[in-house]
């Protein structure tokens, strides 16, 4: 015999009122958010190691520091301890078969077990590197903060331990020191100041060089403070105070975009029980989509003008002048196209870079954080994650393909450069040119050029492509997933066809 959870327990509730957490939904929700990280940290280091071709480190033979032995051990431990806590419940004390913990338990067992081949592996690859920072990854330092958030549960609701005082006890303590003392040592290694001194003899073969391939991604903060202060006017308040104002638009606009679905779900809920015509909600709701998608980000869009013209003029006269302080070697052997193509592009894309992430990326990042804290409160638990699961399977992906798509477009920049290089050289040196009757040599050299550029530009938009639809089909999974869950709700009395609107909104 077999229950799905152990007594009165659903997976319906996070939080049973005059009880606490639910241990079935705390068993079901924390072990799954576990292998996940471990899935993804698979992923992304093989990955790296495939950007980086590291693996040669494999082969090399060194002494592991005492902190990552006791790192590896102490992961050991907990997977021996969750499997010895299944044998004692199962066949020592007799338990009824609860089948979502036990589900749970063999997922924190393979989770834990994985888990030390990744830390092994990141130590002895990873760290080695000398164009990679001396730090585990963020998604499994994540892990092991998730682990120890799951071992505090029974502080917050001493439910969980009812029936485990007289055996099992022992084991959650062991487990939950464990726990804690991972979670400072990942921290630690490979941080630890002489840890890298120990993984391999000095007087061997001395690592192999690499070039600097640093991630994109990482790279990219640093990039905005360097071009902060063509943004940030320190001495003009006038477009201090534009910029100010255009935040409070991006703010008006998103706390309106927060509106129109929730005004659009009162007004499905009104119409399902008609009484009287809800013209107040209709005309809020019209209210506030017409400013949403118009009269908010136009009056941005105006206000940010002048910004955009300051950044554009104190980059190019920046650049300007330092192409004036270089000496003249460089300026008789430059090519005049090529640098004015890296003119255009750098001016460019300083603009697009503060645009995209002041009025793209952060407005996502917090539409993302309202909507989680709306559908756990609103709905249940079950919605919040879904939209965290396909937020971090989104973001996972983007930086993924935009990683290995770099590539194609650093070379389609390349060929554009050596395209526009030649067409402006042979017009400036046109009476070379006709002196030696070579019009059809240099068209004939433009084309073969334009060839190679529209080879490197195809494969650049075909890995846009592939981006785009990796991006449609996390999201329309989602959507789907959250339609059947809200119908479900629906189906059950729990939910109303408003919330249905609101969930596909």
């Amino acid at each position: 015999m077999y229950n799905i959870c152990s007594g009165n327990d659903s997976l319906k509730r996070l939080w049973v009122p005059g009880r606490g957490f639910s241990p079935c939904m705390v068993d079901l929700l924390f072990p799954t958010v576990m292998i996940s990280l471990i899935i993804l940290s698979s992923i992304n280091l093989m990955f790296i190691m495939t950007r980086m071709g590291e693996v040669a480190f494999f082969r090399r033979k060194g002494k592991l520091p005492c902190l990552h032995f006791i790192l590896i051990f102490g992961m050991a431990l907990i997977a021996f301890q969750y499997g010895l806590d299944l044998f004692v419940r199962l066949f020592y004390l007799r338990y009824t078969l609860v089948l979502i913990w036990c589900i749970a338990t063999v997922l924190l067992v393979i989770s834990w077990l994985i888990g030390i081949l990744l830390v092994n592996t990141e130590i002895f690859v990873i760290s080695n590197s000398p164009s990679y920072p001396n730090r585990h990854t963020f998604v499994l330092s994540s892990f092991f903060i998730v682990s120890s958030l799951y071992e505090c549960i029974p502080f917050v609701n001493m439910s969980f331990l009812h029936d485990t005082f007289t055996v099992l006890t022992p084991l959650w303590s062991v487990r939950f020191i464990t726990a804690f003392t991972l979670l400072v040592l990942i921290f630690l290694a490979p941080g630890f100041p002489l840890a890298r001194l120990s993984y391999h003899n000095l007087e061997s073969t001395p690592l192999i060089s690499q070039p600097n391939q640093q991630s994109s991604w990482s790279k990219y903060f640093t990039t905005i403070m360097n071009v902060w202060p063509f943004i940030w006017p320190k001495n003009n308040f006038d477009l201090q105070f534009r910029i100010l104002i255009a935040l409070g638009c991006l703010l008006a606009a998103r706390v309106c975009n927060f509106l129109v679905p929730f005004l659009y779900k009162e007004i499905i809920t009104q119409f399902t029980t008609p009484d009287q015509l809800p013209w107040v909600i209709i005309s809020l709701y019209c209210l506030a989509y017409f400013a949403k998608s118009g009269i908010i980000n136009n009056l941005r869009t105006f206000i940010w003008i002048r910004v955009q013209q300051f950044s554009t003029r104190r980059t190019m006269v920046g650049l300007f002048s330092h192409l004036h302080s270089l000496s003249l070697r460089w300026h008789v052997g430059r090519k005049t196209g090529e640098v004015l193509r890296v003119i255009d592009r750098g001016n460019n894309s300083i603009t697009q870079l503060f645009s995209y992430v002041i009025f793209n990326i952060i407005p996502t990042f917090i539409d993302i954080l309202v909507a989680i804290i709306y559908f756990v409160i609103a709905f249940n638990i079950w919605f919040g994650a879904l939209v965290l699961l396909c937020m971090i399977i989104y973001i996972f992906a983007t930086i993924t393909i935009t990683e290995w798509r770099t590539k194609f477009r650093q070379k389609m920049n390349a060929d554009e450069n050596v395209v526009r290089a030649k067409a402006v050289d042979s017009l400036l040196n046109f009476e070379t040119v006709k002196y030696f009757n070579a019009e059809d040599e240099e068209s004939s050299r433009y084309d073969d050029l334009l060839l190679q550029y529209q080879e490197s530009e195809w494969k650049a938009n075909a890995s846009l492509v592939v981006l785009g639809l990796a991006q449609a089909i996390v999201i329309n999974l989602g959507l789907y997933a959250g339609c059947i869950l809200c119908a479900h709700y629906i189906v059950e009395r729990d939910l109303t066809a408003g919330d249905y609107e609101l969930t596909i909104v």
